[in-house]
C-alpha cells in the first residue's frame, strides 16, 4: 500500500516541477493564475501521501480537504469564466447550464468537505 503512496508522491514531484517551470518562465499572467490551483493540488497531494506513509491520518485528512478546496478553486473559476463568456455572447442557454453545473458542483464539493471531517 505504501508503494502506491510513493508512486503518487513521485508523480506529484514531476507535475510540480513542470508547473513551477510554467509559472516562472511564463510571461502571461493568465497562465500563472491558471497554474496556481494545480500547484496547490500537487503540493497538497504530495503532503497527504507523505503523512499517510508516516501513519499521521489526522494531518493527511487536512491535506485531503486542501485537495478538495484546490479543485473547487479551479472548478468554480472555470464556471465563472464560462458564465462571463455566456453573458458577453448573450448565450443564455449555456449560462443556465453553467449555473446548474455550479449548483451540482457546489453540492458535491460540500458533501466531500463534510465527509472528510
Amino acid at each position: 500500500m505504501k508503494v502506491r503512496y510513493i508512486q503518487q508522491m513521485i508523480t506529484c514531484i514531476v507535475v510540480f516541477g513542470i508547473l513551477i517551470h510554467v509559472f516562472i518562465h511564463s510571461n502571461d499572467v493568465i497562465s500563472k493564475i491558471v497554474s496556481i490551483p494545480f500547484l496547490l493540488f500537487s503540493v497538497s497531494l504530495f503532503l497527504k501521501n507523505f503523512f499517510l506513509i508516516r501513519n499521521k491520518k489526522g494531518i493527511a485528512l487536512k491535506f485531503s480537504k486542501l485537495l478538495v478546496i484546490s479543485f473547487s478553486i479551479y472548478y468554480f473559476g472555470f464556471l465563472l469564466y464560462w458564465n462571463y463568456v455566456s453573458i458577453i455572447h448573450k448565450d443564455y442557454v449555456s449560462l443556465l447550464f453553467a449555473l446548474c453545473m455550479g449548483i451540482v458542483g457546489g453540492v458535491i464539493i460540500g458533501r466531500r468537505l463534510k465527509k472528510n471531517k
